[in-house]
C-alpha cells in the first residue's frame, strides 16, 4: 500500500482538476473495479484545502490504532453487519422501523474508506453486493428510502403533530445516508451506476423540496425542528462537486435559506447571534453537527465565508463548555448547559462522537490548524476506542465516564443494529484522514503512530516510515526514503497535553513551534532521520464544576480510569459507597502493566497511590491501578473516571 506510484497522488498537489485523466482506470462493472482510485471533484473548491490527507491507498497503520481498525473490518464490517438485515427495508417496503433506511448507507460509506485503505477483497465483495442491490431497489422516479408510497416525504400541513416512533418522518434522512455512501464509493472506484443513483435522489430532492409554488417544505415534517432533513445538506454540497449540476448548489442555498423560516431551525442565525449550540433549535447534537458539516462543504465548495464563521463559533462553544475530556459532547442526545458534564449514563451518543470527528477533519483539512487535530486525537483514543469492544468490535450507543460499557446494547428495535452501530465505524474508518498528509507545500505529521506513508511531494515522491510504541512512550523515529535529494518542510504537531516536544534532525535540535507544530524546512536526503521526543508525564484535570471534589488522570492524550477488575477489593462499586483518592496534589505512575490478566486486550496500565473506604467501613490504603478508557470496561466491570479528591 504504502508504494502507491506518483501519477495517482495528483490530489497532493492541492491542483484540482475535473477527472477526465482518471476514467481509463475506471471499470464499469461492479466487482471490476478493484483498483483502488481517487475520482477528482468535477467542481474545483472554492477555497484552497491547507492540509490535504495522504491517500488512504498510501499508508499503513499499525500499534494501538491499526489493531482498532482490524476489529473494525474484520469483526464488524465483515462479521457483524447482516446486508439481509440492513437492506430488508428496501426489498420489501415498508420497513422494520421509521429509520432503518440509514443503516445500509452508512455501511457502504465506511467498508469504501475500509477498503480503500486495506485492499481487503472479502471486504469488497461483500461492499459491491451492498451497492448493486442498493441501486437495484431505486425506483423509477429516483425513491430510495424504505416508506409505502402514501408514506413517503410525507406533509403533515398545517395541522401540527407530536412526533412518535411511528411517524414516517426519516425519509430525507435514509437518501441523505444512501447519497454519502454511494458518493463515496464512486469517489473511491468510479463505479457511474453509483453516481447515476446519487444524480437521481438528488433530482427527486430537487423537486420534492423547495419555495417554489406546489415544493413541499423541506423543515416542516421532522422530529428536530428541521435538523435531520436539513442535514442531507453535506451530500448535496458533495453532489454539486462532483456532477457541477448547479441545480444541487441551489438546493443546498434553499437548505440554508429555510432554516431561517418560521418553524426552522435557525441554525447560522442562532449561532452567529449568540453563540451557544445549547440554544438552537430543540438542541439536538447529532443532527446539527452533521448541518456544521454539511455547511463546511458547502464553503468547500463556494469559498463563501459565511458557511464557515457559524460553525467556528460553534466549534468554539463545544470546545469551551460542553466538551468531554474524552472527545465527545452532548449528553443524553442533546447539547446541556454550560459546563455540564454528567458522567454516567448517556454521555457521548456514538453518533455525536463520529460527527465531532468528521467536523475537526474537515476544519483540519481547511485551516491547516493544529488545533483541530488535537481534538481528533483526542476522540480518537477515548471517546471513539473506547465506544468499541477490543476483541469483539461491539459499539456502544453511550460511553459513560463512569459506570459499565454498553457493548452491544441495541434499542431500536432491528437485532444488531443501532444507529451508532453503524456511525462508529465510519468515524474508525477515517482514522487515516487524520494522521499525515500534505500541508503548507511540505508533509506533515498529525498522529503518532507506527506506520508507513508515500506523498508525491517532493517530485519524485518521499515516504516516511515510523517507529515508535506511542502511546505507551514519547518517542518516534522517522526515516525518510527518498528517489533524490529534495527541500521541502517537514511539519511536526505539538500535542496540546505536551509540555515539552523535541525534533531532532542531523545532531540539530528544536523545539520551537509555530502555530502548533515544529517545522523542519531543509534538503532532504535518503535515510535521512527524525527523532521526536513528547513529555508523556501525567497531568490531574479537575472534575469542576459538576464534580468539584474529584480529579481524573490524563497521560498523553489518554484519559486513564480505574477498572473494577482490576482493583480486586474495591465493592461495592457504587458513587456513594466506593471512593478513591490521590494521595498527594503531585502525581507519579507506575507501570503496572505485567499485573494486566492474560485475556486483557491492551498492554498499558499504571498504578498509583489511592484509598478505598466509605464513612462507615472507613479508609484502606492501596494502589490503584489505571487503564486507558479505551480499554476499560471489556471485561463486563464497571470503571472510574472520577477519582474522589482525598
Amino acid at each position: 500500500m504504502a508504494g502507491l506510484k506518483p501519477a495517482l497522488h495528483d490530489q497532493m498537489k492541492i491542483q484540482f482538476r475535473p477527472f477526465v485523466a482518471v476514467l481509463a482506470l475506471l471499470s464499469s462493472a461492479v466487482g471490476a473495479g478493484d483498483r483502488r482510485i481517487q475520482v477528482l471533484p468535477a467542481v474545483p473548491p472554492g477555497v484552497e484545502q491547507r492540509f490535504v490527507p495522504a491517500p488512504f491507498e498510501a499508508q499503513t497503520i499499525d500499534g494501538v490504532l491499526g489493531d482498532r481498525m482490524a476489529v473494525n473490518l474484520n469483526e464488524r464490517l465483515l462479521a457483524g453487519v447482516d446486508l439481509d438485515v440492513i437492506l430488508k427495508g428496501y426489498r420489501q417496503r415498508p420497513g422494520q422501523h421509521a429509520w432503518i433506511g440509514e443503516h445500509v448507507g452508512k455501511f457502504i460509506d465506511a467498508a469504501t474508506n475500509t477498503w480503500a485503505y486495506t485492499g481487503d477483497a472479502r471486504l469488497k465483495t461483500k461492499l459491491d453486493a451492498a451497492v448493486k442491490e442498493l441501486i437495484a431497489t431505486q425506483l423509477e422516479d429516483g425513491y430510495l428510502g424504505t416508506y409505502t408510497p402514501q408514506e413517503r416525504f410525507i406533509d403533515y400541513g398545517e395541522k401540527g403533530y407530536e412526533p412518535a416512533e411511528n411517524l414516517p418522518l426519516w425519509d430525507v434522512w435514509a437518501h441523505k445516508y444512501n447519497l454519502l455512501g454511494l458518493l463515496n464509493y464512486y469517489r473511491r472506484t468510479g463505479y457511474e451506476p453509483a453516481l447515476q443513483a446519487s444524480r437521481r435522489i438528488g433530482d427527486l430532492l430537487c423537486k420534492t423540496y423547495g419555495d417554489a409554488p406546489g415544493q413541499k417544505d423541506v423543515v416542516r415534517n421532522d422530529w428536530h425542528v428541521g435538523m435531520a432533513n436539513t442535514s442531507v445538506l453535506e451530500p448535496m454540497a458533495m453532489l454539486y462537486r462532483y456532477t457541477g449540476d448547479r441545480k444541487y448548489l441551489e438546493f443546498c442555498r434553499y437548505i440554508v435559506r429555510a432554516w431561517d423560516e418560521p418553524k426552522g431551525p435557525k441554525i447560522a442565525t442562532t449561532l452567529i447571534a449568540s453563540g451557544h449550540v445549547n440554544e438552537v433549535a430543540n438542541a439536538k447534537a447529532y443532527e446539527m453537527t452533521s448541518n456544521l458539516v454539511g455547511l463546511l462543504e458547502l464553503h468547500l465548495a463556494t469559498g463563501d465565508g459565511a458557511y464557515l464563521r457559524p460553525v467556528l463559533r460553534a466549534w468554539s462553544d463545544i470546545v469551551q463548555n460542553r466538551l468531554y475530556p474524552t472527545g465527545t459532547t452532548s449528553w443524553g442526545e442533546l447539547f446541556r448547559a454550560d459546563h455540564l458534564l454528567r458522567a454516567d449514563g448517556r454521555v457521548g451518543e456514538g453518533c455525536v462522537t463520529t460527527t465531532w470527528m468528521q467536523l475537526n477533519l474537515r476544519l483540519l483539512e481547511l485551516t491547516g490548524e493544529a488545533k483541530y487535530a488535537d481534538e481528533i486525537e483526542r476522540t480518537i483514543y477515548n471517546a471513539l476506542a473506547g465506544a468499541q469492544h477490543p476483541k469483539t468490535g461491539l459499539v456502544c450507543y453511550f460511553t459513560p465516564l463512569n459506570g459499565a460499557k454498553p457493548y452491544g446494547v441495541v434499542d431500536q428495535g432491528v437485532p444488531g443494529v443501532n444507529c451508532c452501530t453503524s456511525s462508529i465505524p465510519r468515524a474508525l474508518s477515517l482514522i487515516p484522514s487524520a494522521a499525515w498528509g500534505v500541508r503548507n507545500g511540505g508533509v506533515a505529521m498529525n498522529l503518532f503512530v507506527p506506520g508507513t506513508v508515500t506523498l508525491s511531494i517532493p517530485a519524485g515522491g518521499v515516504t516516511l516510515v515510523s517507529t515508535t510504541r506511542f502511546p505507551v512512550d514519547g518517542d518516534v523515529t522517522l526515516e525518510l526514503k527518498l528517489a533524490q535529494a529534495a527541500r521541502f518542510p517537514l511539519a511536526i504537531r505539538v500535542p496540546q497535553w505536551c509540555r515539552k516536544s523535541e525534533v531532532t534532525v542531523g545532531g540539530k535540535t528544536s523545539s520551537d513551534a509555530t502555530s502548533g507544530y515544529i517545522t523542519i524546512d531543509r534538503i532532504w536526503q535518503d535515510k535521512d532521520r527524525v527523532t521526536i521526543r513528547m513529555d508523556l508525564a501525567p497531568t490531574m484535570i479537575t472534575g469542576a464544576p459538576t464534580y468539584p471534589d474529584a480529579v481524573a488522570v490524563e497521560r498523553g492524550p489518554q484519559l486513564l480510569v480505574a477498572d473494577e477488575k482490576l482493583n480486586p477489593g474495591s465493592s461495592p462499586w457504587t458513587t456513594d459507597l466506593w471512593l478513591t483518592g490521590l494521595a498527594s496534589t503531585s502525581l507519579t505512575l507506575r507501570d503496572a502493566s505485567a499485573s494486566l490478566p492474560a485475556k486483557w486486550i491492551g498492554k498499558q496500565a499504571y498504578g498509583v497511590p489511592g484509598y478505598f473506604g466509605n464513612a462507615a467501613l472507613g479508609k484502606r490504603s492501596v494502589e490503584l491501578i489505571l487503564v486507558p478508557l479505551a480499554d476499560a470496561g471489556q471485561l463486563g466491570g464497571e470503571y472510574r473516571t472520577w477519582l474522589q479528591r482525598p
